[in-house]
Parts: structure tokens; C-alpha cells; sequence
């Protein structure tokens, strides 16, 4: 079984150049069916979807805190575009969080080839570029990056505490979505 794994904007960005190959993260409910290599990781992203709002009130006075959703099934990837163009009353793109991403609509599946514990702060020069946040030559410059991003995302103190992570390597397994994201690209190029 699949377990889902949400990842922001510039994660998918260095996804998808093929500059992340890991993630860390800290133990706790997001990874917990993330036990082995081979485990399967799909991939929940911030995306835009195409659909329809159905008032539930008078059209002519609608109330649109009352309307109902209806999905076209139709996506578009926020790490790709910006958020596409409405033809209303035809149809809506309406923003989503990666936290609402449903299965259908995630474009990757990651096969899990490493894990391990570590510290934050005790991530080898190759752990970090692996990160996606650039190639460094030297550890020094490495992982004064890396506290960066970690301080941008969990604070000092959380820096400063050390907690241990579960670091997950994989790599990126295509589907027939992702081929069609990629002809699509070469296309539109």
C-alpha cells in the first residue's frame, strides 16, 4: 500500500529537475506507513483543479458559502504554472492545498531506496545535496544551507534542539500521467 506524503512548491521544483532524491522528515503520523526500501511514497502537492460551483440557493441571489463542489477531474500543478483561467459560469479552477490532494490527482509515485535516523545537524555533505537545495563542494557551505531551510521551516529552537529525522531516499517512479505531463511540456516548449 501506497502512503500518501505531502510536499511544497520548491520541494517539487527540485523534484522535478531531479535535484531531490531525499526528504527528511521528523517522525510522527505524516510517514507512518513508511517502514522499508520498496515502500511506495504518492506524492500530495499544492495544485489547481477544473470543476463546477453549484449554489444550493436561488441563482439569482446565490450564496456561494453554501455551494457544492463538482471536479472535472481535470489538474494543474502549482510547482508548474500559474494558477489557470477561469471561464466562469463555464468553469472554475479553484486553488488546493497538497493536504487535499486525492489519489487520482497526484502525478508521482516515489519508490523508497534508503532510510535511516539521524540528527538534523548530523546530515553528510551527499545527504544534504540530496535535499534538492543546491550542489554543494563543501560541507561547510552545505549545511549553513541546510539550517536555513530548516530554521525557515520549524524555527531555531527546533534547529538548536537537534531532533532526530527519518531520512528518506528514493527515486521516482513514471507513470502513464507522467508521460503525458512530459509530451505535453515537450509540446507547449
Amino acid at each position: 500500500m501506497s502512503t500518501p506524503l505531502i510536499f511544497t512548491p520548491n520541494m517539487m521544483i527540485g523534484m522535478i529537475s531531479g535535484d531531490k532524491t531525499q526528504t527528511c522528515r521528523i517522525p510522527g503520523p505524516a510517514i507512518k506507513g513508511i517502514h522499508n526500501t520498496g515502500d511506495t511514497i504518492w506524492v500530495r502537492e499544492n495544485f489547481y483543479e477544473k470543476g463546477h460551483w453549484h449554489p444550493f440557493s436561488d441563482p439569482n441571489g446565490v450564496n456561494w458559502e453554501d455551494a457544492n463542489w463538482s471536479s472535472l477531474k481535470e489538474v494543474r500543478y502549482s510547482a508548474d504554472s500559474d494558477k489557470p483561467t477561469s471561464k466562469p459560469p463555464e468553469y472554475w479552477w479553484r486553488s488546493r492545498p497538497s493536504i487535499h490532494m486525492p489519489r487520482w490527482a497526484s502525478r508521482y509515485t516515489l519508490n523508497v531506496n534508503q532510510i535511516c535516523r539521524k540528527r538534523v545537524q548530523n546530515l553528510t555533505l551527499d545527504e544534504i545535496n540530496r535535499e534538492g537545495i543546491g550542489m554543494f563542494v563543501s560541507y561547510e557551505m552545505a549545511i549553513k544551507a541546510w539550517e536555513s531551510l530548516w530554521v525557515s521551516l520549524y524555527g531555531l529552537d527546533s534547529w538548536q534542539s537537534n531532533p532526530e529525522l527519518v531520512v528518506i531516499g528514493f527515486n521516482v517512479l513514471e507513470s502513464d500521467k507522467m508521460i503525458d505531463i512530459k509530451l505535453t511540456r515537450m509540446v507547449g516548449a
